[in-house]
């Protein structure tokens, strides 16, 4: 019976809290569990030690967790004690021995899950949220499981768990990895491939008609005793019996996979399967059936081999499915939901809108700029032109760089007659009143979040200007998650603008239910961006 524990990510936790919330006793044999649990998450780099400043540690502080302990990290929720804490600095759900830990996400304001109410609503908000993970995951890597082992090469970990969901997600589309094959034969007795013969071989012709000595024709040959088909079938059901024994199947709708009752040593020992799955990959040409291959190979390297990037050996009991970087995925949900015209072409953009943009600009200084329909709207970002002295001729080179400023979501409306500019912000400001009586605010984006928000503005300001769209009718939001109903919450400004630009915008502070929003990443659904409130 594996036990649930359900933590806050951000949240400050004294070592004895995480010790009573995993569930931990007092006993001898407890507490190197515990203290082993704690390695590995620092390890991982899913914790982060936190201390006070002035602060020091305890006797019983593992030097270890505090060696990295970063007392200007800000990105905490909670209250700093004047000792040791720790945080999580991931979502999503750890694996360890008979203990699989939720790490829920940090808006979602629930400190304390002891009742078998608050552990239900949690549980669901996780299910939603891990399929929201997976679903991101999927459009980053595709079928691309090489682009996988590419993250593997630079030092991160491809959990288990990730390729046995990416396994059974393609099977449940897809099928086995090659059930039947087809077999295009001359004259044989399948069914006649007319388009083929056609192209291939001549006619005779009799009263003005085509005939066909020879024929191609097509039958299915069936696969099911193939090599890879069966070592297809024992991973599927190896890795469904593993998904199984942690009760989580529920969490990713999963089906219950039984194809093989067949032993691993059938196949070989673990280098000639991993080998002959390399020489197969070598021979195929099929997109889907070498992701396949690749996230067969990555399973077997990760439960056989002694690679310590692959293995799980060393990992005393430790496994994990989740992000460190819920801020990019709460990014391609607003991004998703509300569509962003920022990868879209300009001739795309004025196809889908009327009336059309106007992309030929006459500019201040007199020069004329004709907008090439193939840009993307976020390519209409220039550069930082960096020059450098040549020490020889003291004339001055242009360097460019290979990036510039990306914002993350950019939208004309549908009638032309706005702009969006949305920054979706993964943070839990908390506004506050002193003891002095001074308004305060902590938690919130940079300084320089803000100026950039104004920044897109004068990037694009010619091109609205061009089109009519002037300065009060740019929309210009922050967009943070929350488990309350949508709303504004304020504005930030930065005062030397208003002295600049008269009407000039103020950037609005926007909070949005994720559940609603993470429903309709899910399901396809877009959303209108004019009905952010």
């Amino acid at each position: 019976m594996m036990l649930n524990v359900f933590l806050r990510e951000g949240y400050l936790y004294k070592k004895s809290q995480l010790f009573s919330k995993c569930g931990y006793e007092d006993t001898a044999d407890d507490k190197d569990a515990f203290k082993s649990m704690m390695t590995e998450l620092k390890r991982k780099r899913l914790i982060k030690s936190r201390r006070k400043k002035g602060s020091r540690e305890s006797a019983d502080d593992d030097a270890s967790l505090i060696s990295e302990d970063d007392v200007e990290y800000d990105e905490y929720i909670g209250t700093e004690e004047n000792e040791i804490q720790y945080l999580f600095r991931f979502v999503g759900m750890i694996f360890f021995y008979d203990r699989v830990i939720y790490v829920y996400p940090k808006y979602i304001e629930l400190e304390e899950a002891e009742s078998e109410e608050s552990k239900k609503y949690l549980y669901e908000k996780m299910k939603q949220a891990l399929n929201v993970i997976r679903k991101h995951q999927g459009k980053v890597f595709s079928l691309d499981v090489p682009l996988m082992l590419e993250e593997v090469d630079k030092g991160e970990e491809l959990t288990e768990l990730s390729i046995i969901l990416f396994l059974i997600s393609d099977y449940t589309e897809n099928g086995l990895y090659c059930e039947s094959e087809q077999i295009i034969e001359l004259n044989g007795d399948g069914e006649i491939l007319w388009g083929r013969t056609v192209e291939e071989y001549y006619p005779l012709i009799k009263d003005n008609s085509p005939f066909y000595f020879d024929v191609l024709t097509s039958r299915r040959k069936d696969n099911s005793m193939n090599y890879f088909v069966r070592l297809h079938k024992y991973i599927l059901t190896d890795a469904s019996n593993q998904i199984e024994k942690t009760g989580i199947t529920g969490l990713f709708s999963l089906p219950q996979i039984e194809l093989s009752d067949s032993l691993i040593d059938e196949f070989g020992d673990i280098e000639y399967i991993l080998n002959a799955i390399m020489n197969e990959i070598g021979n195929q040409f099929d997109d889907r059936k070498i992701a396949v291959l690749h996230a067969m190979y990555l399973y077997l390297k990760h439960k056989y081999s002694n690679d310590p990037l692959y293995t799980n050996k060393n990992d005393l009991g430790l496994s994990f499915f989740g992000t460190r970087s819920f801020h990019l995925v709460w990014e391609d949900v607003i991004d998703s939901v509300y569509v962003s015209h920022k990868k879209m072409t300009f001739g795309k953009i004025q196809e889908k809108y009327n009336p059309t943009l106007d992309y030929y600009l006459q500019l201040p200084n007199g020069i004329s700029r004709q907008i090439e329909k193939s840009d993307a709207l976020e390519d209409y970002i220039e550069k930082p032109e960096w020059y450098h002295r040549d020490s020889e001729t003291s004339d001055y080179k242009l360097y460019l760089p290979s990036a510039t400023f990306i914002p993350d979501y950019l939208r004309f409306s549908d009638d032309n007659d706005e702009f969006y500019i949305l920054d979706a912000k993964y943070y839990v400001p908390k506004w506050f009143v002193t003891g002095k009586n001074e308004y305060k605010i902590e938690r919130q984006p940079g300084v320089e979040d803000v100026a950039k928000q104004y920044l897109y503005y004068f990037v694009f300001k010619e091109l609205l200007d061009n089109n009519a769209i002037d300065i009060t009718h740019v929309k210009n939001y922050f967009i943070m998650p929350t488990e309350d109903k949508d709303k504004d919450v304020g504005y930030v400004r930065i005062g030397f603008f208003e002295k600049i630009f008269s009407n000039i915008f103020k950037i609005r502070i926007k909070k949005l239910n994720a559940s609603n929003l993470f429903d309709c990443y899910l399901q396809g659904t877009e959303l209108d961006v004019s009905t952010i409130p």
